[in-house]
């Protein structure tokens, strides 16, 4: 089992409620259930594509929100044009 492999088999304890946690608590509960290898295989992939896709929009959403929270430039006055004074 490559190192890579052992990071995507634990999750880590700060983040324990992230996507790919949630994919992989899934997965071990599809794998009591139906104990098939390919299902298990088939399963276990198909979680994991939702869950990074899911991962990929959430940070989507969190620039979004972190753009979105920041204040903006304020724009330039508009000059003042003189009024126009008859004589």
């Amino acid at each position: 089992m490559t190192s890579s492999t052992r990071r995507l088999g634990r999750c880590d304890l700060v983040r324990e409620r992230s996507l790919l946690c949630t994919a992989r608590d899934l997965h071990q509960h599809q794998s009591a259930v139906r104990p098939s290898s390919w299902v298990r295989s088939r399963f276990a992939r198909a979680a994991e594509l939702i869950a990074r896709r899911l991962h990929a929009i959430q940070q989507d959403l969190d620039t979004t929100a972190a753009r979105l929270a920041r204040p903006r430039a304020a724009a330039p006055a508009a000059p003042r044009r003189p009024a126009h004074r008859s004589p």
